[in-house]
């Protein structure tokens, strides 16, 4: 079963894959533009850059509390961060980060191609599918499918690989030696995501368990999925060890602690687990379409689809109980976790969910398919709309990026909201500017909204980012994240003031113009700009109480 490249279809393919290039290449200027010189980029790729400038210029950093020692949390190792470091001009770790999300993106275009020329043979149906991939679909539990209204992490760099191992999952349905192959290859995945990684070889391994070759003995299917497990465990076992060797017991106040991080950065912003769930089956949600496409593409596809497709099909629900299996994992683990007085390791694992999406692309373009076989010049214009509302109302990242760098060739005006943008980051450059000035070097600041620019554009320690609870909690600093909570719950109840006064820090960056008022009360406004200030105090540092 391998893709058609007859000399028909090699044009198609050579097209495509020069047109994605150029796409990629356009939306990594348009993207490094828009992230005005790496200060606007999104909260989560702040955390992998700051992490990265820990890592390089620890010294620096003894007086922040996140970097100041490795921790599992702001040392982790995945392929995106290693291309960022090949790939970085001179000392420049976000437009390092940058480039390497541009290898994901072409890769994750390439990934989905590739799936759509093995099961529908036709390079116009397979770009169809494959752009249609890379639509951001938001869903509960904070994540996403696609590449995201942010910039790309390392998420995109398993969906890449993930359509790969799905078309070799339909050829080791025939042959059971592939499975250990294609189990070891995801298991590698955790270093690419080792969220995506767990939940999808949970579902490749349902498929194996549940769909024996033909003519194999239940003792020769059973020796393959042992050794398709212990191929798996190894690169996974290896990536965890240190996270392992962390879970180690707390005492109840610690614990409590850690829970309550959980609560504040996940439970509260996201739901509870069967809350986030049942949140696709509303009307308002962004997958609940799909959800409905996918299911009536399904029996469309079984009953019109190619041989391929059909096959593909049969194991469909296969991949959705693998996706539920993981889910009931995270659950049996949690409960675990609070009887031995640990947190949990598999709390995320729900965030899977987002294969189902690109399961449902699969089934929507193969009824679509059927359609291409039954009315090709309907199915062409329909495939023209998709490709240009895709192109043009895409409101990820890298769609706006590629936007704004074609109006930008063109001399096309650029709208209002990215001219809005371009001037945030301006104001915020200055405000790094004056830090520079103003703060000597070794002393941390206390930033309010998330400046995590100071620490990776200038080196400096920060006393305090909102996005700093997931780290700890991540790390399982009890300590780190009990200060932490402390600070939150201070901002919570009693004001931006009190959080930077008790947190010790000297000085305080903020871009709030609402708390300039009240904090020009307890201490000197050094610097301003109309949206950013600076302000020092020189009163002793406060007891930290909530």
């Amino acid at each position: 079963m391998t893709p058609n490249l007859s000399k028909n279809y090699a044009f198609g393919d050579l097209a495509f894959i020069a047109a994605i290039a150029g796409y990629t290449l356009f939306g990594l200027w348009g993207v490094g533009i828009l992230s005005c010189d790496g200060l606007k980029i999104s909260s989560d790729l702040c955390c992998y850059v700051q992490n990265m400038a820990g890592d390089l210029h620890r010294h620096l950093f003894t007086q922040d509390p996140l970097l100041a020692v490795p921790t599992t949390a702001n040392s982790i190792i995945n392929l995106e961060s290693t291309l960022a470091t090949w790939l970085q001009p001179d000392d420049d770790l976000v437009q390092g980060l940058l480039r390497a999300g541009a290898v994901g993106v072409f890769f994750h275009y390439i990934g989905s191609y590739y799936l759509g020329r093995r099961l529908w043979e036709s390079p116009a149906v397979a770009a169809l599918f494959a752009l249609l991939t890379g639509v951001t679909v938001w869903i509960s539990f904070g994540t996403y499918w696609g590449f995201g209204s942010g910039d790309i992490t390392p998420r995109v760099f398993y969906a890449a690989l993930f359509p790969i191992l799905l078309a070799a999952t339909l050829s080791a349905l025939d042959k059971s030696a592939l499975r250990p192959l294609i189990l070891f290859a995801s298991g590698c995945g955790m270093y690419l995501h080792s969220i995506s990684s767990l939940v999808a070889s949970c579902m490749l391994f349902t498929v194996f368990f549940f769909h024996r070759t033909k003519g194999e003995s239940l003792l020769r299917h059973c020796t393959w999925l042992l050794l398709s497990l212990a191929a798996w465990s190894l690169p996974t076992l290896l990536y965890l060890c240190s996270s392992i060797k962390s879970a180690a017991p707390f005492s109840p106040h610690d614990l409590a602690v850690l829970q309550q991080v959980f609560d504040r950065r996940f439970i509260e912003d996201e739901g509870s687990l069967w809350r986030r769930l049942v949140s696709h089956l509303y009307l308002g949600s962004d997958s609940l379409p799909l959800l409905v496409q996918g299911f009536l593409g399904y029996f469309v596809v079984r009953r019109y689809g190619s041989p391929t497709m059909k096959r593909l099909a049969s194991i469909i629900p296969t991949l959705v109980l693998g996706v539920c299996i993981a889910v009931l994992i995270s659950v049996a683990e949690t409960r675990i976790a609070e009887e031995l007085g640990r947190m949990p390791m598999a709390a995320e694992l729900p965030r899977g969910v987002r294969f189902i999406i690109f399961l449902c692309w699969i089934m929507i373009v193969g009824a679509f398919a059927c359609l291409w076989q039954r009315a090709p010049r309907c199915a062409a214009l329909l495939a023209i709309a998709a490709i240009a509302c895709v192109l043009a109302f895409d409101q990820g990242r890298w769609a706006t990026g590629a936007r704004f760098a074609f109006n930008h060739t063109f001399g096309i005006p650029q709208p209002e909201k990215i001219e809005r943008r371009l001037k945030r980051g301006a104001s915020y450059a200055e405000a790094l500017q004056a830090v520079q000035q103003l703060v000597p070097q070794n002393q941390p600041i206390f930033a309010e909204p998330d400046a995590m620019a100071v620490r990776y554009r200038l080196y400096r320690p920060l006393a305090y980012a909102f996005k700093d609870g997931s780290s700890y909690l991540y790390s399982q600093d009890a300590q780190g994240a009990a200060r932490w909570l402390d600070l939150v719950t201070i901002r919570d109840k009693q004001g931006l003031a009190a959080a930077w006064l008790a947190s010790g820090a000297q000085w305080l960056l903020c871009g709030n113009k609402s708390d300039l008022e009240h904090i020009a009360r307890q201490a000197t406004i050094v610097w301003s700009n109309g949206r950013w200030f600076i302000a020092k105090r020189s009163t002793p540092a406060a007891t930290i109480t909530p």
